[in-house]
C-alpha cells in the first residue's frame, strides 16, 4: 500500500525527539457522489497537522480488501468513480475502523489543529484517544486571551499543566514552525524543528497567535508523568522543591532523548553551502606545524565545494627585519610574493595543483603581524575580523585560538562575527611556560589566560591529544585532526606491496634507528641518552642511531653523546661543513668526558621524507613526551616503519597501529628495540593507511566539530554561555585604544603592544613636557654644579628610556 510521509524540512529532522505510536488514517475512495477532494490532497492536508503523530495510507489500489491494512480512522472519499462501493462495505465490515469520517469537510477539519484533535477526541474511541497527546490550547483568536505561565519543569495554560519536554504547534495547520521546550533539569532551551537549531537562550513560549502544547511522553513514562502532573498542580508555586521531586533526576543527570545524536544545524559542516575561514598564526616558508597543517586542512576542505568556499587567513610580517630573521633566504617584498611561494609549495610538494590554483581552489587572505622574539611566535597587530565581509562570515576555524587572542586588537568577537567557530589547540603552552625560569608562577597564569581565550571565542574546541589542559569541558573534544602528506602514505603503500611480493619473514639485524626533531634536551634527547645506557647495560653495546634536526643546543648535545675526545671525529657528520675538531672551552655537562662514545650521527636539518624513504631505515625512535601530537611519529608510521615511543597520552592516537611499539619503562624499550631489529614491520592495511591521509583527517575534523543536541542540552544546563560572552566583551573592552596598548605592554606583548596608533603621540607628548620642564629649571640655575646635575640626570633618563631598560619588559618594550 502506498503511504504518505511528509518530507523532512532538513536531513536530520526526519524524526522528532520523542517516541509516539502514530495514529493511522486510511483514505478510501468510493463510486458514489461527485468528485470532491483527491486522495493526494487529503494526504497533504492531514499530514501537515502533525507529521510525527499521523500516518496516512491510501486504500483501494489493490482489488482485494482483505489485504488492506487496518486503520484507526477511515476517511471515505468520492474521487474514484470506477471504484466498487461493495468492496468498501466489505472492508468496513471486516476491519471495523474505530472512526469513520466523510471527506466533504476534511479541509475544514484539518485547517485548525485544535479542531482536528477535538474531532478525534469526540468519537471517544479508546484506541484513538490513547494515542492522542496530553495537550492544552492557548487560544488567542478574536478577543480570546489565554494565560500561559512558563515554569522550570512545566508550562501552565489556563491552569492546565503540560510537563516538559513539550511540543508547541501553531493552531493554523499551514504554519509548520514547531518548537520543543526542554525542562530545566535538562538545561532548558528550545529546539526549532524547522531549522534544527537549538537555542539555549529561549525558554519563553510564543504569544503572537494561538498555539497547542503537547506533552512528549512515551507509554512507559505515562504513570510517572501523571504523578508529576499531580505534584505540580498541588505545589505549582513551589518550584524550588524541584530538587526533591520524586523521579526527576536527583543525580542531576540529563534525561535521554531520541534526538541526542542529531547534529545541530549551525554546526553541520557537511552542508555544501558552508563558507570556511581558516585562521592561523604562521605561514610558509616557516616550516612549523601551524603553517603546514592549516594550509593542508584548508586545501582539503575545498574539495567538493564551490569556488571561494574556503579561505586561508595567514600572517604577513609587516616588518622587514622580522621577515629576514624568520624566512632567511626568502626575500618577500609584498604579500603577493609570499602567496606565490605558498601556492607553489602546495602544488609541488603537497601534490595539490587544483587546490593551489586561485581560480579554482583555495583563497588566501593576509593580516598584518609582527614576530615576537621572546615568545618565538607571530602575533597579529590588527583586527583580523575587519578583513572578512559580514555576508560571508559563516564558519571560522581558529588554529591555536589562545595564541590568536592573547594580544588581539579591538574588534568583533569571533563568535559574534561568525555563525560557528571551531578552535583547534596545537600547543601545550602551559608545559612550555612551566619549563622556563619562573615557570611555577607563569604556568598557571598562562593556563588560565588560555582557558579564558578559548572559552570566550570558540563554540567547539578540538584538542589534538589528552595531554593538553582542560579549557572548557562542555565544549571540548579530543581528536587527531591532522594528517600527513601523500608522499609518506605512498611510501607505506610501496613497502606493503614489496612485503606482499617477497614476504616479511626475512630478519634484518644491525639496521640503524633514527630520530627526527628539534635538537633540544626538552625534546627527549636526555631520555634517549638514558635509554642508550640501559641498552648497553643489558646487551653490552649501544644501539646506533642517526639524529636529524637542528637547534640551539646542538653542539652541547653532540658533545654529550660523542665526548670531547678527538678520537670521535670520525663519528661526526654535519652538513654545515664546520670543522670536526672541538675548540677548547669549558664543558657544559659532565657527559662530555665519557670514555665510550654513543654511536650517533648528527645529520643536521633534513626533510623527513627525502632521507627516510626507502629501505635504509625501519626503526624510528622518539622518547619525547612534551609534544601534543608528534607529526614525525605519524610520518614514520605512515611510511610503514616501526615507531618506538613512550606509552603517554600524547601518543594515544598511534597505539592503534601494529608497528607502534610503546614502552612504559627502560626494560620494555630495550625489548621493543631488540624485537624490531630482528623483525620486519607489518604491512599497513588500506584501512589503517587511510587513517594517516589528510582526507581522513578532514573527515575526523568535520565529525569532531559537530555539536549534538545532547551537547546543546548539557551546555544549556551548565549555563556558561553568558559567562563566555561577558569574558569576550571584557577582553575586547580592555583591548581598545591607548588602554589596550598599555594592557598588552604589561602582558609582555613587546613589538605587538602598539596597535591603536595612539600610544606613540601620547608618549611623545610626555617626553616633550619633561624636556620643557628641565629646560625651564636649567634657565634659572646659575650654579654650574646644578647645570651639570640636570644634564647628567636627563641624559641617564633618556638613555634608559630609549634602551628599553627603564620599563622593560612592560612599557619599555614598546617601539616609540
Amino acid at each position: 500500500m502506498p503511504s504518505w510521509s511528509p518530507p523532512p524540512l532538513r536531513r536530520q529532522d526526519s524524526r522528532i525527539s520523542h517516541k509516539v505510536e502514530p495514529i493511522t488514517l486510511g483514505i478510501l475512495t468510493t463510486a458514489s457522489g461527485s468528485t470532491s477532494t483527491s486522495p493526494g490532497d487529503i494526504e497533504v492536508s492531514i499530514g501537515r497537522v502533525a507529521p510525527d503523530r499521523l500516518h496516512v495510507v491510501v486504500l483501494g489500489d489493490d482489488d482485494q480488501p482483505s489485504s488492506w491494512p487496518e486503520v484507526d480512522v477511515l476517511i471515505l472519499g468520492t474521487s474514484k468513480p470506477d471504484f466498487s462501493s461493495q468492496m468498501a462495505t466489505e472492508y468496513i465490515r471486516e476491519a471495523n475502523p474505530p472512526i469513520i469520517l466523510p471527506d466533504y469537510n476534511i479541509d475544514y477539519i484539518t485547517s485548525d489543529r485544535r479542531i482536528f484533535y477535538d474531532v478525534l477526541q469526540a468519537h471517544r474511541a479508546p484506541d484513538v484517544v490513547r494515542k492522542l497527546p496530553v495537550r492544552a490550547y492557548a487560544n488567542r483568536d478574536g478577543d480570546a486571551t489565554s494565560i500561559v505561565v512558563v515554569r522550570r519543569e512545566h508550562i501552565e495554560v489556563d491552569g492546565r499543566i503540560i510537563l516538559k519536554p513539550c511540543m508547541e504547534r501553531p493552531s493554523d495547520s499551514s504554519n509548520s514552525d514547531f518548537r520543543i521546550y526542554y525542562p530545566g533539569s535538562s538545561g532548558g532551551g528550545c529546539k526549532i524543528l524547522q531549522t534544527g537549531q537549538f537555542r539555549a537562550d529561549i525558554n519563553d513560549v510564543r504569544t503572537d497567535a494561538s498555539y497547542l502544547y503537547e506533552e512528549l511522553v512515551d507509554d512507559a513514562d505515562a504513570a510517572e508523568k501523571i504523578d508529576q502532573r499531580r505534584y505540580r498542580k498541588r505545589d505549582r508555586m513551589l518550584d524550588a522543591a524541584y530538587k526533591v521531586m520524586p523521579g526527576l533526576g536527583k543525580s542531576g543527570t540529563i534525561p535521554r532523548y531520541e534526538d541526542d545524536d542529531e547534529i545541530a544545524y549551525y554546526s553541520d559542516l557537511t552542508r555544501p553551502d558552508r563558507r570556511f575561514y581558516v585562521v592561523t598564526t604562521a605561514s610558509l616558508p616557516w616550516m612549523t606545524g601551524t603553517a603546514v597543517n592549516p594550509l593542508l586542512r584548508a586545501a582539503y576542505l575545498t574539495r567538493g565545494r564551490p569556488k571561494g568556499a574556503v579561505t586561508l587567513v595567514i600572517p604577513w610580517l609587516c616588518n622587514e627585519e622580522d621577515r629576514k630573521k624568520l624566512y632567511a633566504k626568502y626575500d618577500f617584498q609584498t604579500p603577493s610574493d609570499q602567496e606565490a611561494h605558498v601556492r607553489e609549495w602546495l602544488s609541488s610538494k603537497a601534490g595539490m595543483p587544483k587546490e593551489a590554483d586561485p581560480e579554482t581552489g583555495l583563497q588566501i587572505l593576509w593580516y598584518d603581524s609582527r614576530y615576537h622574539p621572546t615568545f618565538m611566535s607571530i602575533f597579529s597587530v590588527e583586527d583580523i575580523c575587519k578583513h572578512i565581509p559580514d555576508d560571508k562570515s559563516d564558519v571560522c576555524v581558529l588554529e591555536e585560538p589562545e595564541h590568536l587572542n592573547w594580544f588581539r586588537a579591538e574588534g568583533d568577537s569571533w563568535t559574534k562575527k561568525f555563525q560557528f567557530t571551531v578552535g583547534i589547540v596545537h600547543t601545550n603552552y602551559k608545559a612550555y611556560a612551566g619549563a622556563q625560569v619562573g615557570g611555577t608562577i607563569a604556568a598557571p597564569i598562562i593556563a588560565e589566560m588560555s582557558s579564558l581565550m578559548v572559552r570566550a571565542y570558540c563554540n567547539k574546541v578540538i584538542k589534538l591529544s589528552p595531554v593538553l589542559q582542560t579549557f572548557c569541558p562542555e565544549k571540548e573534544i579530543v581528536c587527531n585532526v591532522h594528517g600527513v602528506r601523500g608522499d609518506f602514505v605512498s611510501e607505506g603503500e610501496r613497502r606493503a606491496r614489496c612485503a606482499a611480493e617477497s614476504g616479511i619473514d626475512t630478519s634484518i639485524v644491525g639496521t640503524r634507528a633514527y630520530f627526527v626533531g628539534k635538537i633540544l634536551w626538552a625534546k627527549g634527547l636526555d631520555k634517549l641518552m638514558h635509554l642508550e645506557h640501559f641498552y648497553r647495560k643489558t646487551t653490552g653495546e649501544y644501539f646506533a642511531i642517526d639524529i636529524v634536526g637542528d637547534g640551539p643546543e646542538l653542539e652541547e648535545i653532540r658533545r654529550a653523546y660523542l665526548g670531547r675526545s678527538t678520537a670521535n671525529k670520525a663519528l661526526i657528520s654535519y652538513e654545515r661543513g664546520e670543522s670536526s675538531g672541538f675548540d677548547f672551552d669549558m664543558p657544559k655537562t659532565i657527559r662530555e668526558f665519557r670514555r665510550t662514545p654513543i654511536p650517533a650521527n648528527f645529520l643536521g636539518r633534513r626533510e623527513h621524507y627525502e632521507f627516510a624513504h626507502g629501505n635504509k631505515y625501519k626503526i624510528f625512535i622518539n622518547p619525547s613526551v612534551t609534544e601534543v601530537l608528534c607529526t614525525t611519529t605519524a610520518e614514520a608510521l605512515a611510511m610503514g616503519k616501526f615507531a618506538i615511543i613512550p606509552a603517554h597520552p600524547s601518543n594515544s592516537f598511534f597505539l592503534q597501529f601494529p608497528n607502534c611499539l610503546p614502552y612504559q619503562n627502560k626494560l620494555e624499550f630495550a625489548a621493543n628495540l631488540r624485537w624490531a631489529l630482528e623483525h620486519e614491520p607489518e604491512p599497513l592495511s588500506p584501512e589503517l593507511s587511510h587513517q594517516f591521509t589528510w582526507q581522513a583527517a578532514t573527515d575526523r575534523f568535520i565529525a569532531a566539530s559537530a555539536i549534538t543536541m545532547r551537547e546543546e542540552r548539557i551546555r544549556a544546563k551548565a549555563k556558561k554561555s553568558r559567562i563566555d560572552d561577558r569574558i569576550a566583551a571584557f577582553h575586547i573592552a580592555v583591548s581598545k585604544g591607548k588602554r589596550g596598548d598599555v594592557v598588552r605592554a604589561l602582558a609582555g606583548a613587546g613589538p605587538v603592544a602598539q596597535q591603536s596608533g595612539k600610544w606613540k603621540p601620547y608618549i611623545d607628548g610626555i617626553k616633550g613636557r619633561v624636556s620643557d620642564a628641565i629646560e625651564t629649571v636649567a634657565s634659572v640655575g646659575q650654579d654650574y654644579t646644578f647645570w651639570l646635575f640636570v644634564v647628567l640626570f636627563s641624559s641617564i633618563l633618556y638613555a634608559l628610556w630609549t634602551k628599553n631598560a627603564l620599563l622593560s619588559p612592560a612599557l619599555g618594550s614598546i617601539e616609540l
